[in-house]
């Protein structure tokens, strides 16, 4: 009977063992998470590709990130204030003599917290830039393509500003002198520079119908990024062919309907002309 029981309590041991086991096994693969991570720097895109974490916090992502590729290595500095990047490979904060550095973005916003205490959720998008808001200034375009079938796109900026007392506030500005480049084919692309509105108009002739990538940067002269970058994979779609030479289908029409009035005159003033040289014989 003790042996019975002994048996009994060792596969049952066994049994909670394994099970545990399978729990935790299970609750790892749960709490994993995917997580899109871009890097932009000073000279260009680092890194533009998804990690699985199972870190809490964007610091732990950024650790999960940095042993999982060899694209990049990231220098992650523990504070009193808590952790935060001071450089990606060899460009590090303080390049340029002042008191700009690497920042970053989850799902388009400032968390406005240091990154220890930003958690992460799956699906989550971070991108870590390198700016200098407070000196050189920076800004997030955001392209309007509303105008797109007249060639025209437009970037304005949400810039958070601060009053005397530092209170901040969000103003929607232009993004002036920003260089865009639209795309061709897979290297040709025609370069332009926006005015003072934010506003490039692209030439007519390049509208052709369907998807176009177009890329955008901007930098001071001592080459400090004054702009985040799009995305490596941003794209617009023309739904139609735009005519060149004609605004719209209307001035066409116009056009064509002038040279048919036109044509139609010379031929009843050469008829007349025929009538009168006939009279006078």
């Amino acid at each position: 009977m003790k042996r019975s029981i002994a048996r009994a309590a060792s596969v049952l041991a066994a049994a909670v063992l394994v099970a545990g086991c399978f729990l935790t096994s299970a609750f790892a693969e749960e709490q994993e998470k995917t997580v899109s991570l871009r890097i932009e720097g000073i000279k260009g895109n680092v890194c533009e590709r998804e990690f699985k974490t199972s870190a809490e916090t964007l610091d732990g992502f950024f650790k999960d990130a940095d042993e999982a590729s060899d694209d990049f290595e990231l220098t992650i500095v523990e504070s009193d204030y808590g952790a935060y990047v001071s450089a990606v490979n060899d460009e590090a904060a303080g390049a340029f003599g002042g008191y700009e550095g690497w920042l970053f973005t989850v799902n388009g916003a400032d968390p406005g917290v240091g990154m220890s205490s930003v958690e992460i959720k799956e699906g989550d998008s971070v991108v870590l830039y390198y700016a200098d808001p407070f000196g050189a200034g920076f800004q997030f375009p955001e392209a309007d393509l509303a105008k797109l079938e007249d060639g025209v796109i437009s970037f304005t900026s949400k810039d958070t500003v601060y009053d005397e007392n530092y209170n901040s506030s969000t103003e929607i500005n232009p993004v002036s002198g920003m260089t865009v480049k639209w795309y061709t084919g897979e290297a040709e692309f025609k370069e332009y520079v926006t005015d003072e509105n934010g506003a490039v108009t692209v030439d007519k002739e390049l509208l052709t119908k369907g998807e176009h990538r177009f890329e955008y940067s901007k930098y001071a002269e001592n080459g400090m990024p004054l702009v985040l970058r799009g995305a490596a994979d941003c794209t617009v779609t023309v739904k139609n062919d735009v005519p060149t030479g004609y605004t719209d289908m209307s001035a066409a029409l116009a056009m064509i309907c002038a040279a048919a009035l036109a044509a139609a005159f010379t031929v009843l003033s050469k008829k007349k002309n025929a009538v009168c040289a006939e009279k006078a014989h």
